[in-house]
């Protein structure tokens, strides 16, 4: 027998391992929680299952909330409590045991503790749950067995995992890279990362970075809990697959597909990835001209750039090619310090960079949409309303920005929640009484803002309308937009009492 024979034969016996049912535990097909929604399950040679607009439901229409799931609301405190206080008390002895187990260990724990509550048939689609263990590299099952020695630590003895099901540490690894590979990261309303959740009904959704769906916690807070949800971002017509995106949507093509390959295993071949000859907001630069707002796309082979406006070259290539590539390799740690915490020296950097970068690509490149973003949450956090409005507006101009006029090619798709949150924060930022117009430091090219309060409310006005819409569109009809079209109705409500006061003939 040759080697890859054998390899395949040991690979064949270790996925029957994982996968098999517990001790006494009869093995379950796993049915899937589709009753009372317009879905159904599909399986296509390109995709594998997925999900679809099922037969005979006539279609959905925008802002439609697909699926409901409870994943977050079936965790319980009381199960939990008693490994808490283990983990608290150990951690002060045992140097590696950091003081908080985290949420993929907490997230892993509370889906064993319901499995032992449950019937059998509850736990099979999670055990159906791609893993792709056997295809990670060996950073990523590195990462997968450092989860895998933490849940030990945190779940308990080796007894106590078998009454949960996990008879062996090849099983626990499974279970660790199906979570890593289905899990979603749980938001709170304004879409801040506060946990993680998974479930296996909406793990059946694929990949497309043209989605017509997305996945959300409509009024989700640190103290308040509330349902998974699926909700259609256009109208989706029967039979049509429902698609989310498993990436940042604002990231160029070749920083999706990179993520893609690396943590799904696959390529992305939607129409966005397809689409060439067009101008890309997330890769576009401004034109050299400093009296034209027209785009230059990156070189490519001996023909220079031009201006798709102006029809300008592109003199200082090098030059800015230099700098968007310190910019993009600032992207990463930024990232990874809005999940915990801007550093000074990051923060330093931020701010340094940012005016030289703003003079030569638009709010819609990859690099300035992260650093921007990045320094409007630190001015809201320092209560600095001017800076904070000036970097809101640009955010809101670069989610908008179209690369092509006849399709959608907006960094985000119309009713898409961050669209939403943007605009509800720029519209009360606009109301801020101490707004002065001083133009931000951190922008090359100023951000004109209206200097009369007058004019300011008016636009404010606009903008939490618009805000409405797509909260409406992007966390569902059913939550009637959840709490970001809550807040901005109240908004609106005291803009529009404020103006009945001060102009009576309204």
């Amino acid at each position: 027998m040759s080697f890859q024979a054998r390899k395949a034969q040991r690979q064949a016996r270790e996925r029957a391992c994982v996968t098999r049912a517990p001790l006494n535990e009869p093995r379950v097909t796993p049915t899937y929680a589709l009753e009372g929604t317009p879905l159904s399950l599909e399986t296509t040679p390109s995709h594998g299952r997925g999900l679809c607009i099922a037969a005979g439901s006539g279609g959905v229409a925008a802002g439609t909330t697909l699926l409901v799931a409870a994943a977050w609301k079936q965790a319980r405190h009381r199960d939990e409590c008693e490994a808490l206080q283990r983990w608290y008390g150990g951690a002060d002895m045992v140097p590696d045991l950091d003081r908080d187990p985290g949420p993929s260990v907490r997230l892993l724990a509370q889906l064993l503790w319901q499995r032992r509550r449950q019937k059998s048939a509850w736990w099979a689609p999670f055990a159906a749950m791609q893993s792709h263990r056997l295809q990670a590299s060996a950073a990523q099952k590195e990462e997968a067995a450092n989860v895998a020695v933490r849940v030990a630590k945190f779940v308990g003895t080796e007894s106590e995992f078998r009454a949960l099901g996990i008879d062996n540490a090849k099983a626990l690894l499974e279970l660790v890279c199906q979570y890593q590979t289905n899990a979603f990261t749980l938001t709170d309303a304004q879409l801040d990362p506060i946990g993680a959740a998974v479930n296996p009904t909406v793990a059946l959704l694929n990949h497309s970075c043209a989605p017509n769906a997305v996945v959300v916690f409509p009024s989700a807070t640190n103290n308040v809990r509330c349902c998974m949800e699926v909700v259609a971002l256009r109208d989706i017509a029967e039979g049509e697959p429902v698609y989310t995106s498993y990436v940042d949507l604002a990231a160029p093509v070749s920083v999706r597909q990179q993520t893609l390959r690396e943590r799904y295993y696959f390529s992305c071949e939607c129409p966005l990835c397809m689409r060439d000859r067009w101008m890309d907001p997330r890769t576009v630069r401004w034109c050299v001209r400093s009296d034209c707002d027209g785009w230059m796309m990156p070189s490519q082979g001996r023909r220079g750039p031009r201006c798709n406006q102006c029809r300008a070259s592109e003199t200082d290539g090098a030059a800015r090619e230099a700098l968007i590539e310190e910019a993009l390799q600032l992207v990463a740690p930024i990232h990874r310090g809005m999940h915990t915490q801007l550093d000074d020296a990051l923060q330093a950097q931020l701010r340094a960079l940012l005016p030289r970068l703003s003079a030569v690509v638009p709010p819609s490149h990859y690099a300035m949409w992260t650093l921007v973003h990045a320094a409007h949450v630190i001015a809201i956090e320092r209560h600095d309303w001017d800076e904070a409005c000036q970097l809101t507006m640009l955010l809101c101009a670069g989610m908008q920005a179209r690369g092509a006029r006849t399709e959608p090619s907006s960094l985000y798709p119309v009713g898409h929640p961050q669209r939403a949150v943007l605009l509800a924060t720029l519209g009360r930022l606009l109301l801020q009484a101490e707004l002065t117009s001083t133009p931000s430091p951190l922008l090359a090219r100023p951000v004109p803002l209206p200097s009369s309060k007058e004019v300011r409310a008016q636009l404010a006005h606009d903008v939490l309308q618009q805000a409405l819409r797509e909260a409406q569109l992007g966390f569902g009809s059913r939550t009637r937009g959840g709490w970001v079209a809550e807040s901005v109705r109240d908004s609106l409500q005291n803009l529009e009492r404020a103006w009945t006061v001060h102009r009576p003939g309204l």
